[in-house]
């Protein structure tokens, strides 16, 4: 699993890769979050990244995926522009 963020004054792209298949990596999903003037516009949300494809291992008891719904997006988001 791998994730790629790109990040401009106005969009940040975050990819994320896996598996497709056995060998073949391919675009899992694809998260936007476009700045706007008073909020920010997110297509593509929540982003998931799962648990196995983490730590290669099933959960355990209160163990499980991770996700970032688009609340937690936004703010991300809005930390990022305020530094850049």
């Amino acid at each position: 699993m791998v994730l790629t963020i790109k990040i401009s004054r106005t969009k940040i792209t975050v990819r994320r890769y896996g598996r497709s298949g056995i060998t073949k990596a391919a675009v899992l999903q694809i998260i936007t979050i476009k700045k706007r003037r008073q909020d920010s516009y997110i297509a593509g949300g929540p982003l998931t990244i799962s648990f196995t494809d983490l730590f290669l291992r099933a959960p355990f008891r209160n163990q499980g995926d991770i996700r970032f719904n688009n609340t937690e997006l936004e703010e991300w988001s809005k930390n990022v522009w305020e530094t850049f």
